[in-house]
């Protein structure tokens, strides 16, 4: 961690829907670390679960054997940030 309170967290998983409760949770730890309220807290939640599904249906075509990558950043400079980019 940095002074600015930077972090970047990254996963990597098997296409499975199962992961998807796994995936809120640190998706909800981040959010809730740079001071997003329930409300934003919901909407981060549902789009990063809406990326996965995509990713693990359309993009890997359910392919247990392909991965999905997610990557988590959080910086607190003037306005705290969330980046979260979801790749399959």
């Amino acid at each position: 961690m940095t002074d600015n309170g930077h972090h970047i967290v990254r996963l990597e998983f098997t296409s499975a829907f199962e992961m998807l409760d796994f995936v809120q949770v640190v998706s909800d730890h981040m959010a809730r670390d740079i001071g997003l309220d329930d409300d934003a807290l919901h909407w981060v939640g549902v789009a990063i679960r809406e990326s996965v599904i995509n990713a693990i249906k359309h993009g890997n075509r359910n392919d247990a054997a392909k991965h999905v990558f997610i990557e988590f950043e959080t910086a607190r400079y003037a306005v705290p940030e969330l980046m979260i980019r979801v790749r399959d």
